[in-house]
């Protein structure tokens, strides 16, 4: 039997942060790889990594032993683009320990399995 290929979501995630405060990133999620990028509304995607990441297996139906999380952080005029894969640790249904590793954009997509624009947007003509 064979499936089709699921096409990547490109959704504004809106959550919680740790301190109280209301706040959105962007993610981009292929099956068990998510790109969570910081939007500049409310806490950054570091500052609440562990509880984004916690939501989104739970809300997207990801096993957490699967997950393979990668941070975007899209730059600007002052800053340029920076992607770091975040590994955390599992127990209790939460993650915890973040551990972030800088990657290149190269390497990013290459785990996605689709080009991501600065923006943190899907390609989709790319694909």
């Amino acid at each position: 039997m064979s499936t089709l290929a699921q096409r990547p979501q490109d959704v504004i995630f809106n959550f919680t942060a740790p301190n109280g405060v209301e706040s959105a990133c962007r993610l981009l999620i292929n099956n068990s790889i998510v790109v969570a990028s910081d939007v500049d509304e409310g806490s950054s995607v570091t500052n609440a990594a562990e509880e984004i990441a916690t939501l989104v297996v739970s809300q997207f139906k990801i096993s957490p032993d699967r997950l393979v999380w990668i941070e975007h952080y899209p730059g600007d005029s002052e800053q340029d683009e920076t992607l770091d894969l975040v590994q955390f640790n599992w127990g209790d249904g939460k993650f915890s320990e973040p551990r972030w590793t800088r990657i290149t954009r190269a390497a990013a997509e290459a785990l996605f399995g689709a080009p991501i624009r600065a923006g943190g947007i899907v390609d989709k003509d790319a694909m």
